[in-house]
């Protein structure tokens, strides 16, 4: 069955675009502003809503282009809409999903310079458009078929895939298959890959995206988390055994009986697996080794990238938590800090409103490793240090 067969009794033309920016009050919920630019470079900037669609209609536009055109957008503008809608927004984390991701993007929103000027945000739009169908095309033909068959049929994606003429969608069984031949060595083997598929397969999608990347420093936007919060779950289960062997131990053989015993202690005292009466009645999947070089395996600059990316994370937490204190105190203030925040530099942004950091924001009082997820490509060679990332739970409390 062809793609264009689910949604359409003929081929749209792909050539016929447009692109649509919209400014909708954040009190009234009305719409304040439109832009629209066409495929032909004809642009379109006013209120009207039936003065746009005539503009959609005279250029006999079939794809209507937007960053959150889907949930946004197209829901202040379209009731029944004879367009297809093609989002930007969640192509991006699919599409770039290694560290630096995309240079137009910044969490969900496009990078413009020109703040309430719908036109020029749907230039951007194009820009970014252009460049994830560029990415596309560099995908392999089995990573195309995999995204495909888990996205088709989404109202996020679905009118991408059809203007890029992704393959046709296939069965369950071969899904599975493919996804487990395209990322054979980098997800667990053993996976059960039906149920995500057909419970969760934008969530799946995500997690795979991510899985291809080679930059460990690389994660998953918090606007996609919040919409997809099975992602982090997904990749820990993709993670969970690389190995084929499905032993504890992979050598035991070559362990002493006490090498044994400091290993289980020490995994029971960090909480990694439980010991009840002498038994192990639960624990996390690994695969234990004992290392024959004890020497030194992890340097400063390991950490030092470590401690970068948390604090990364943690920086976005007090420019959260930040927004919504201002918010609450003072509406002008908060969106002075938004646009800032957009516009500046980063570092000047983060020295311009949380100088002196220790003194605001939020302070980490308990950190706790559950465990580190270490691997190498199969066929890198014997001296080559594996990539590791530590699963860490913090507990965090807000400063007064």
């Amino acid at each position: 069955m062809s793609i264009f067969s689910l949604f359409t009794s003929r081929k749209p033309d792909v050539s016929k675009y447009a692109f649509v920016d919209t400014e909708v009050g954040t009190k009234d919920h009305k719409i304040h502003d439109i832009g629209a630019l066409r495929y032909d470079e004809a642009t379109y900037h006013g209120t009207s809503k039936e003065e746009l669609e005539r503009f959609l209609l005279e250029g006999k536009v079939e794809f209507v282009c937007g960053h959150n055109i889907v949930h946004h957008d197209a829901k202040y503008l379209f009731g029944q809409q004879s367009w297809h809608l093609v989002d930007t927004l969640y192509l991006s984390p699919l599409l770039f999903s290694e560290r630096p991701y995309h240079r137009l993007v910044k969490d969900d929103k496009l990078v413009c310079d020109q703040l309430n000027n719908p036109v020029n945000d749907c230039e951007k739009a194009k820009d970014l458009l252009m460049d994830e169908i560029g990415r596309w095309n560099q995908l392999s033909r089995n990573q195309k078929k995999i995204f495909s068959s888990l996205l088709c049929d989404k109202e996020e994606f679905k009118g991408f895939f059809m203007m890029v003429e992704a393959p046709d969608k296939m069965s369950l069984s071969k899904t599975v298959q493919l996804i487990k031949e395209e990322y054979e060595g980098r997800i667990c083997g053993h996976a059960d890959l039906a149920p995500l598929i057909q419970e969760h397969p934008c969530a799946l999608a995500y997690a795979l995206a991510l899985v291809n990347t080679t930059d460990h420093r690389s994660i998953t936007p918090a606007w996609v988390l919040y919409n997809f919060p099975e992602v982090e779950h997904i990749i820990e289960l993709l993670n969970a055994i690389k190995a084929k062997n499905q032993g504890l131990f992979s050598n035991f053989s070559e362990m002493s009986l006490e090498e044994v015993e400091e290993a289980l202690l020490y995994l029971s005292q960090i909480g990694a697996l439980k010991l009840e009466g002498g038994f192990l009645v639960l624990y996390n999947a690994m695969d234990i080794q004992r290392l024959k070089d004890n020497r030194l395996r992890y340097k400063q600059e390991e950490y030092r990238m470590l401690n970068e990316f948390y604090k990364q994370k943690m920086q976005q937490i007090h420019i959260v938590g930040e927004y919504a204190n201002l918010m609450v105190k003072n509406y002008q203030e908060a969106l002075q800090y938004v646009q800032d925040y957009f516009l500046m530099d980063y570092q000047r942004f983060i020295a311009k409103y949380f100088k002196g950091e220790e003194a605001k924001g939020y302070k980490v009082t308990n950190a706790k490793v559950r465990f580190i997820v270490a691997w190498k490509p199969k066929d890198a060679p014997k001296d080559e240090k594996e990539s590791a990332i530590p699963l860490i739970d913090l507990t965090m409390t807000r400063k007064i």
